[in-house]
């Protein structure tokens, strides 16, 4: 028999990193947790959101992954995803992202690197593209 005696601890930021169980397999199969990046270009795109939520979380699904929070920018909100992504990740043992695109980070193609750069380097966090990729 097994038990499990926890401690709760309260702290400021997001919850620790917790791994979640693989449903059916023998035995427990611990997952790493994802977050997820994108970006939606006008709050009436829910649906597009939504669509784009679920993408995420079949590919992280498929590639071993637990996705966790979604970052969603809006082009109309003064507060950045991005910049919260990122002290989230500092604060935190998450070290993969997965976007849909690198279009999602910026429209530049030079811009698009930087971005993707400086949260690997500022993190140490790995960067999942999901266009691309085969189903």
């Amino acid at each position: 028999m097994l038990v499990l005696v926890g401690v709760a601890v309260l702290a400021k930021g997001p919850p620790p990193h917790r791994p979640s169980a693989s449903p059916g397999l023998k035995g427990l199969t611990m997952r790493p947790t994802i977050y997820g990046y994108m970006r939606v270009a006008t709050a009436d795109d829910q649906e597009e959101a939504e669509r784009i939520r679920r993408e995420l979380a079949e590919y992280a699904e498929r590639e071993g992954f637990t996705l966790d929070q979604v970052f969603t920018e809006h082009i109309q909100c003064s507060e950045s995803a991005f910049y919260t992504l990122l002290d989230t990740l500092k604060r935190s043992d998450v070290r993969n992202v997965i976007v849909p695109s690198l279009w999602h980070f910026a429209r530049l193609p030079g811009l698009q690197e930087a971005m993707k750069t400086h949260i690997e380097q500022e993190t140490g966090a790995t960067i999942w593209v999901v266009q691309g990729q085969k189903r």
